[in-house]
């Protein structure tokens, strides 16, 4: 559960319902009522982290787990309300023939 500022609403995501099953929803609270948020979002999940990013004007949600073992992807919502993944950027690669940085030797009293 989180704290959408731009909207000004507090969103709760997943978790797991009356049955145990777990759940894959998006609820805002309007500080009067409840509504269900339409659209797709992360996969069913629970014991997963939100917050919001008032830098970017968006939630984010980090991992949890679905059941059968952690996850560790990350979704952000925007300020229109739709979630999107987001993958880690890629390690940049060496240039062809440079060398890899050197750790220097350990200092020996």
């Amino acid at each position: 559960m989180a704290y959408d500022e731009t909207r000004d609403r507090t969103v709760v995501f997943g978790g797991v319902g009356a049955a145990g099953e777990l759940l894959a929803d998006t609820w805002e609270f309007d500080g009067a009522t409840w509504s269900e948020a339409a659209g797709p979002g992360p996969a069913a999940r629970r014991h997963h982290t939100m917050t919001y990013d008032a830098s970017a004007s968006s939630l984010v949600l980090f991992g949890g787990h679905d059941g059968v073992g952690p996850l560790g992807d990350t979704w952000v919502r925007d300020a229109a309300g739709a979630w999107s993944q987001r993958l880690p950027r890629r390690r940049r690669r060496r240039a062809p023939g440079t060398a890899p940085p050197t750790i220097p030797a350990p200092i020996r009293w």
